[in-house]
């Protein structure tokens, strides 16, 4: 990276949140790998990793994967870049009254027109994930954590707030006694709208629909959605195989590509 930075046809970006200038100069380390990691959470498609800063506190950082040749042309010229999106989604959620952790910086790098790769760094959270709560807690208290966590889901949405990557390790979860207070990550996937109940219940088919979830909780969605459970029904069972076919179809096009899974 250090050589990159040299090359006149390689610019990077730095966006840094005012509340963190005092990190300005760590920050512009970060491209390099000036850092310390603490842990490893992902190093599939993207990387992200639990780092440690000068004034001794923990972030998290998120490198986002160069993307294909066509997305990197829209990122260089026409649209945000992932690392853009999630650190703008981050100041909407706040804006909104949903927590997510708030925003350090995102950084990125870009050759001539073309986008490279990016940067998104936030504050840590060390809260559990819904799926750790949900297994962690006895059979009756569920119930409480699941009308609460619809609760806040429906609130998203009457907030015209639609998360993409909406599963239970984007979710976290802070238990006060039988009150539980939910926050986002892995923001960069969001869109503003209405969400129509197709989405809500493409939204829930990334919670990898279970017997249990159909049968215990999607019942509980629709009495506070004010829904017909049996058309939900039919849209979760749509929306779980086009998200079978989605996939099928991206190992496909990675096949022909000559690509590894």
């Amino acid at each position: 990276m250090p050589s990159k930075e040299k090359d006149k046809s390689v610019k990077l970006y730095y966006i840094i949140n005012p509340e963190f200038s005092a990190l300005t100069s760590f920050v512009h380390t970060l491209p390099a790998g000036g850092y310390r990691v603490e842990h490893t959470y992902c190093n599939h498609r993207n990387v992200v990793e639990l780092i440690a800063a000068p004034d001794g506190r923990q972030y998290v950082l998120k490198r986002f994967k160069r993307p294909s040749l066509v997305n990197r042309l829209v990122y260089g010229v026409i649209r945000k870049d992932k690392a853009r999106r999630a650190y703008d989604n981050a100041f909407m959620l706040l804006d909104n009254g949903i927590d997510t952790p708030r925003p350090v910086a995102c950084f990125g790098c870009r050759r001539h027109l073309l986008y490279d790769t990016g940067w998104y760094l936030s504050q840590y959270m060390p809260r559990p994930t819904i799926v750790q709560v949900y297994r962690n807690l006895p059979d009756d208290a569920r119930d409480g954590l699941m009308t609460q966590f619809f609760q806040f889901t429906l609130a998203l949405y009457r907030k015209h707030i639609i998360d993409k990557d909406y599963n239970g390790g984007n979710i976290l979860v802070e238990q006060v006694g039988r009150e539980f207070h939910f926050a986002l990550v892995d923001i960069n996937r969001m869109r503003r709208g209405t969400p129509s109940l197709r989405d809500e219940m493409r939204a829930m088919s990334q919670m990898s629909p279970t017997t249990e979830l159909i049968d215990r909780w999607l019942p509980l969605y629709a009495r506070l959605r004010g829904a017909d459970a049996a058309l939900l029904r039919r849209l979760l069972d749509a929306a779980d195989r086009h998200i079978v076919r989605k996939q099928a179809f991206k190992r496909r096009l990675r096949d022909l590509l000559g690509k590894k899974h």
